[in-house]
């Protein structure tokens, strides 16, 4: 049998690697001239940057993935992130839950049973959910009413949908610093903590109880590996192959790559499903489907080598805006950046040596923005680094500006050139409702067999984890078709 995958990033190797595990012959088609959709990498002059994802959790996710020889060598961080608060506050996340309590107790003067129970439901609900939301395609009826899943029908509400997240953390904390600490993990799917459902704070167990961690030679060095496995077991991995049309003849599929038809058993597509409807399935009504959901946020990052070691950053840093609240308002209106940004700085030399010179730092500085809708970014670009360079340089103490020797800028706009990504949006649709949360685009499409989907636009989500379980769900979904098929 013969399978087509179209794009090459983290979700579309995974699975190229689990069929051709199964005897499969699969054939992945990248538009670009490399692999890694989303995790690129940047290097120039010493400096080495991951252009993209810069956080790693469940780093098991890919022990069946790759041969020994193959697995990725990790660092489990000590400290989760460095929190510069707008009151001056600086709190160092200890990456132990324990310690974690312990410390922001003290910090923020709240009692630590309350930060020890928020982490154990926190535990008890990714227990609860992922067996059902994260590692099964979900929309089907039969995975729904398998009976094991009747416990989580009945415990429904301690999922609390129609809470805010931000809102149930007020509740429990009622600090504004440690509220937007819990409040920010809503961005790690490009969403709004105060409309999306207060499920999300599953998400601080998989840092907080679980742990965070950073490859010895980056993030990009997960996709190295992955495309190492994938041509070990002999996946055709086809570069500067445009594929621009699909269609359904008889019992196959017929693929345009650039100028030639491919057939094929099963596809799989792995891009984002916007860009896929629009330029390649070209389908208006199911276009229009999805268009109809709101787009996650994107982002605006600016890569900087510095020549100086900047002791006063760990390897994530988050610097708060003083309006949290306004400051999400104006990402939904889309209109301008916000005059005071969230400030998120990635920092891999702190750990990985050899990502700047001896005695340099490389920046990842990166704020959430709109998605593209025909913006001036250069002129938005223009604006708002003089703002973000005040705002660094008066939390550090420190003048950045006059040691930038190395400068990179990725706009909403390029980040779709580059990746597909549709207007930019990092994580396809936003989980800012409870429809949207609980139910994105699914893997398979109802009406045509033989086509599935994996990827960050698709369920369960976007991010590592999520993009590594939605190749396991096309991998189950696959063997299940054949074995239904006889």
């Amino acid at each position: 049998m013969a399978i087509a995958i179209i794009g090459s990033g983290i979700s579309g190797l995974a699975v190229a690697i689990r069929l051709s595990r199964a005897g499969k012959r699969v054939f992945v088609y990248e538009s670009g001239a490399t692999y890694g959709g989303k995790m690129g990498v940047f290097e120039k002059d010493g400096y080495r940057f991951d252009m993209g994802p810069s956080l790693f959790t469940l780093p098991d996710q890919l022990s069946d993935l790759l041969d020994d020889d193959l697995k990725i060598e990790t660092i489990r961080l000590k400290t989760l992130n460095r929190n510069f608060f707008f009151d001056g506050k600086v709190f160092d996340a200890p990456a132990d839950s324990v310690a974690f309590a312990e410390e922001a107790s003290k910090a923020f003067e709240i009692d630590k049973r309350i930060l020890r129970d928020y982490l154990k439901e926190a535990k008890a609900l990714w227990e609860l959910t992922a067996p059902v939301f994260i590692y099964r395609s979900l929309h089907r009826l039969k995975d729904l009413m398998k009976w094991s899943n009747f416990h989580y029908l009945y415990r429904w509400t301690q999922l609390r949908p129609f809470t805010s997240l931000h809102r149930y953390n007020q509740r429990r904390f009622g600090n504004s610093g440690l509220v937007m600490l819990f409040d920010r993990y809503a961005t790690y799917n490009g969403s709004n903590p105060y409309l999306t459902p207060a499920t999300l704070r599953v998400i601080s167990h998989l840092e907080n109880n679980l742990g965070a961690y950073l490859p010895v030679r980056g993030m990009r060095s997960i996709v190295d590996a992955l495309y190492q496995q994938a041509i070990r077991l002999g996946v055709e991995v086809i570069f500067n192959a445009r594929v621009s049309n699909i269609v359904r003849v008889g019992e196959r599929w017929e693929l345009t790559v650039n100028d030639s038809i491919q057939g094929y058993e099963k596809v799989i597509n792995t891009i984002d499903v916007r860009t896929f409807y629009r330029e390649i399935f070209k389908n208006k009504s199911l276009l229009l489907k999805e268009s109809k959901k709101e787009l996650s946020t994107s982002a605006l990052i600016f890569y900087w080598g510095i020549a100086k070691r900047i002791e006063q950053l760990d390897v994530h840093n988050v610097f708060y805006s003083s309006n949290y609240h306004e400051e999400f308002k104006e990402l939904k209106r889309g209109t301008k950046l916000f005059d005071d940004p969230t400030v998120y700085v990635y920092n891999s030399s702190v750990v990985i040596k050899e990502d700047a010179p001896e005695n340099c730092s490389n920046l990842f500085i990166m704020i959430n923005a709109p998605t593209d809708r025909g913006q001036d970014w250069v002129s938005w670009v223009n604006q708002i680094r003089p703002i973000i360079l005040r705002k660094l340089e008066k939390a550090l103490g420190e003048e950045l500006e006059k040691w930038i020797v190395l400068e990179k800028v990725l706009t909403p706009r390029m980040i779709e050139t580059r990746t597909g990504s549709f207007a930019g949006a990092l994580y396809g649709s936003a989980s800012n409702r409870i429809d949207s949360a609980f139910k994105r685009h699914p893997n398979f499409l109802k009406g045509y067999p033989g086509l599935y989907f994996a990827g960050g636009s698709v369920h369960p989500g976007g991010g590592v984890p999520l993009c590594l379980a939605s190749a396991k769900i096309v991998e189950m979904l696959i063997n299940e078709d054949e074995k239904n098929n006889g």
